[in-house]
């Protein structure tokens, strides 16, 4: 089985968004892969040491610069 077909199921797994039918074939194939369920470990671990960091604002200058790039009209 590939396991980058189940790329956007362990990211939604981790975010706590995954459910029915794909909740039951992420846990399938996690019984399975050792290499998936480390992942999965690992990003929950990442989630949980970043949720205890100091939120950042960024300098105001990168607001205007975003709003900037924003307004520019696109080519096609």
């Amino acid at each position: 089985m590939s396991c980058d077909r189940y790329a956007d199921a362990i990211a939604d797994f981790v975010d706590g968004t995954l459910s029915g039918d794909g909740r039951r074939s992420l846990d399938a194939h996690l019984d399975g892969c050792a290499a998936c369920r480390s992942l999965v470990a690992d990003l929950q671990q990442i989630r949980r040491v970043a949720g205890t960091l100091e939120p950042l604002a960024p300098p105001p200058a990168v607001w205007a610069r975003l709003s900037s790039e924003l307004a520019r009209p696109r080519r096609a």
